[in-house]
């Protein structure tokens, strides 16, 4: 409840009993030598005045403002011409004011649809009932997969470096299908052409990875996140080093179908990836 731009906030009656039994305290005595500026507690209501209500939405507003901004400089999403501001924040005059200071200059309209609230959960059942809904999304990840290269003397780093058959080469390299901000098609499929490390391999273990961080090297870069791995078998072993691995990334509404196929016997092998919250 707001009362002349001030919040109260009402602590029920077992709940403030709960907190004094924890803290041996009043809860009175207690917020009065919080040395809070604007803050107290009166007839079974903590209240804050409307600079402290506002200081704890403000690192959340600029969390979001700097996202904004960072979307109006991206060459892929600079042409925004209107931001609909929905879900339970939107109903926020605080957020509202904040994202239109934002753009305010930029001729961009904020606007906060009616029952904004409800958006997400109106989305959701949408998405439900419709899955091909939504044809396309901007990744927020980069995917790809753990891999070895030849090594170059002076370009990578000396502690990746291993041999294999005598051969030296460089460990942990991350080969990307997916860019962060790349735009993905529903259904569309990328795909990767590996080959075998050793003539008389059998087998092959991928393993997939992920990150939000650009031009990231190494799968073992800060932010790097395994998503998962995918073991296919190579039983010809007649084509030596030159055999190949096809590796498939198609995209789903929300996951990530990954397959591997041995191109020599067509041997397969599936997996998924959350494509939403890998």
């Amino acid at each position: 409840k707001k009362s002349g731009g001030n919040s109260n906030i009402p602590l029920y009656h077992g709940f403030v009993n709960l907190l004094e039994d924890k803290m041996a305290q009043n809860i009175t005595q207690v917020v009065s030598e919080s040395g809070v500026q604007g803050v107290r507690f009166s007839s079974g209501q903590l209240k804050m005045s409307k600079e402290v209500m506002q200081s704890l939405f403000q690192p959340v507003m600029d969390l979001i403002t700097s996202h904004i901004q960072s979307l109006l400089t991206n060459p892929q999403t600079s042409n925004i011409k209107t931001i609909f501001v929905v879900g339970g924040f939107a109903d926020s005059p605080l957020l509202t004011q904040a994202l239109m200071s934002t753009v305010s200059d930029t001729g961009v309209r904020v606007l906060v649809p009616d029952e904004a609230v409800l958006s997400v959960i109106k989305g959701a059942v949408l998405f439900g009932r419709n899955p091909d809904a939504i044809q396309e999304r901007v990744s927020a990840r980069a995917y790809g997969v753990q891999s070895k290269v030849d090594f170059q003397e002076g370009i990578h780093p000396p502690e990746k470096k291993v041999y294999d058959g005598g051969v030296p080469l460089c460990k942990d390299i991350f080969s990307k299908l997916v860019e962060v901000d790349d735009v993905v098609v529903l259904h569309e499929t990328k795909t990767k052409v590996l080959r075998a490390v050793r003539d008389y391999q059998k087998s092959a273990t991928i393993n997939l990875y992920c990150t939000s961080e650009r031009n990231e090297a190494f799968t073992t870069d800060p932010g790097m996140t395994f998503c998962g791995q995918i073991h296919v078998d190579m039983p010809d072993t007649r084509g030596g080093k030159e055999r190949e691995i096809e590796l498939k990334f198609t995209f789903g509404g929300t996951e990530i179908d990954v397959q591997a196929e041995d191109l020599t016997t067509h041997t397969r092998a599936f997996t998924t990836i959350d494509f939403l919250h890998s």
